[in-house]
C-alpha cells in the first residue's frame, strides 16, 4: 500500500491513492489492494497464487538486474551509489537463475506464468498511458 501511495501522490490520476487518514496511513490504498488481494484469493488455488507472484517477481527481479547491468555498460561513468557486489558475475548468474526458473515455469505452469506476464503488461500499459497524459499541457483537448 505504501508504493501505491506514492504513485498516488505522484501521479494526479491516482491521487485518491495518495491520500492518508488521520494517523498518517494510505487507508483507501490499503483498502483497494486488500479487495484486489480477496479476489485472487478466491479466484485460484493456493498453489496458483503461488506461482501466479513467483511469475510476477521473478520476471521483475530479473528485469531490475538486467536494467543495471545494462546501465552500467552504457554509462560506465555514471556515479555508483550502490556496488554490486561480484559484479558483472553475480548479476549475470543471478539472471541465468531467473531466466531459468521462468523456462521451468512456462513449461510446467504456463496458465499462471501468462496471468503474470499479462499483469505485469498490463501495468506497463497503464504506467505509459499515465505517465503521458501527465505531459500534455494543460487545457489541451487531446
Amino acid at each position: 500500500p505504501r508504493v501505491s501511495s506514492s504513485m498516488g501522490r505522484d501521479y494526479r490520476h491516482f491521487s485518491i491513492l495518495g491520500r492518508l487518514n488521520g494517523n498518517g496511513v494510505p487507508a483507501i490504498a490499503i483498502l483497494i489492494q486488500t479487495i484486489v488481494v480477496v479476489i485472487l484469493v478466491l479466484s485460484a488455488t493456493f498453489e496458483q497464487l503461488i506461482n501466479y507472484v513467483q511469475a510476477l517477481l521473478t520476471i521483475s527481479s530479473l528485469l531490475v538486474v538486467v536494467g543495471m547491468v545494462w546501465m552500467r555498460i552504457r554509462h560506465p561513468k555514471a556515479e555508483r551509489p550502490y556496488r554490486a557486489w561480484g559484479f558483472p558475475i553475480t548479476p549475470i548468474f543471478f539472471a541465468a537463475v531467473s531466466i531459468y526458473v521462468l523456462i521451468f515455469q512456462i513449461k510446467g505452469k504456463t496458465t499462471e506464468f501468462l496471468y503474470g506476464l499479462g499483469t505485469l503488461a498490463l501495468g506497463v500499459v497503464l504506467y505509459l498511458v499515465v505517465k503521458n497524459i501527465g505531459k500534455k499541457a494543460p487545457g489541451s483537448s487531446d
